[in-house]
């Protein structure tokens, strides 16, 4: 499956797909002496049934699940990846009465500079929300009992990791395997063994090392920040250093204000049920969501400085998608482009690209 604008931008309205066959069923009644009168039993079943059917069941299920054409009904989660920017987004397959309807996932490969589109996969029946990563052009889903390696060019999957199988690849294996135990991380999974060993596989990297090496502290920090709960830390020892944190502001409820461990760092800037959603040491930034309204309605994406003393620039819904209603929760995914300096950030089906210095839209697109 990849991209083509005709069936793209006809899947797009159901209005018109379904729409034609409301005609077509219009005109078998009106011309019905003419078509089918003098026709066999099959045909006329063909024409009246069979047809509106296969075209109900192709808008309903086939087109979402494996043709995957049109505009997706909303963005899941954004990636940067060597230089591509990942994006996974949904249609939704028609439920029923006690179904709203199931998500179909797709996987589309984007330059991220220009947005130009490079390629799109079907993820219909591999993706599965909080388990996915990638290394190259290769989706990696970590699943209870497996490991999953699909190319992202063909969805089709090129490997599989499991008890079966990893002893194979690991001479630490050889004794076989109890039983596999993956954790919070979609990069790593412990592997226990029948001799009392324990394991720690590295997917990414490919690599397996002892399990007490790990908690005994043998792994390196890297010294990059990241985030957590509660703010933005620094892998420089076990639990990481605080870097900026956040709380909120006194005798309210839902101002967010930047403070470090104990201190207030600017008094003047308070944030709606704020949260800080990325970092960049490379641009010395990070990014925060807020709303305009204490029913979360009208996001806004605000960049700091990595001190929290300065507001660097502002972007809200209202000036990003001027004219339409703003999301009640918006369901909003967020990357940085260290390499590129972007932020690329999601309003329900349409996505942002955002100079990390100075807050200007550098495209936008509905996928």
């Amino acid at each position: 499956m990849n991209y083509n604008y005709v069936l793209d931008g006809f899947f797009s309205y159901p209005w018109l797909d379904y729409g034609i066959i409301v005609i077509y069923l219009a005109l078998i009644v009106v011309f019905c002496k003419k078509l089918i009168a003098d026709k066999s039993w099959l045909f006329r079943t063909l024409i009246t049934i069979v047809v509106p059917f296969v075209w109900v069941i192709t808008l309903s299920q086939l087109n979402p699940g494996l043709l995957g054409y049109g505009r997706g009904k909303g963005i899941d989660r954004i990636m940067s990846d060597k230089g591509k920017l990942l994006v996974i987004d949904h249609l939704v397959a028609a439920g029923s009465k006690v179904s709203a309807g199931s998500p179909c996932y797709r996987l589309h490969i984007l330059e991220p500079k220009t947005g130009d589109k490079i390629r799109r996969t079907s993820l219909f029946n591999i993706y599965k929300p909080g388990r996915v990563s990638f290394g190259g052009d290769t989706m990696i889903l970590t699943q209870p009992d497996e490991v999953l390696f699909y190319s992202t060019a063909t969805g089709k999957k090129i490997n599989t990791w499991s008890v079966k199988t990893l002893p194979g690849l690991f001479p630490q294996l050889k004794a076989g395997i109890d039983r596999l135990e993956p954790g919070n991380a979609t990069d790593k999974i412990v592997i226990n063994s029948p001799d009392g060993n324990k394991w720690v596989l590295n997917i990414p990297g490919n690599s397996i090392s002892a399990y007490e090496g790990v908690t005994n502290g043998a792994q390196q920090p890297t010294g990059k920040l990241y985030l957590d709960e509660n703010g933005i830390r620094r892998d420089d020892r076990r639990f990481g250093t605080t870097v900026v944190t956040y709380g909120n502001v006194k005798g309210s409820d839902h101002k967010m204000m930047l403070m470090g461990p104990d201190t207030v760092l600017n008094r003047r800037i308070s944030f709606l049920h704020g949260s800080i959603i990325a970092v960049s040491e490379k641009e010395g930034c990070f990014v925060i969501r807020d709303f305009d309204d204490t029913r979360e309605t009208g996001a806004g994406f605000v960049c700091m400085s990595l001190d929290g003393q300065r507001k660097l620039w502002e972007v809200r819904e209202k000036a990003l998608r001027p004219g339409t209603m703003p999301e009640k929760h918006a369901n909003t995914s967020f990357s940085i482009d260290e390499v590129n300096h972007i932020f690329f950030a999601n309003l329900k089906n349409e996505l942002f690209a955002i100079n990390l210095g100075d807050g200007k839209v550098l495209w936008r697109d509905v996928l």
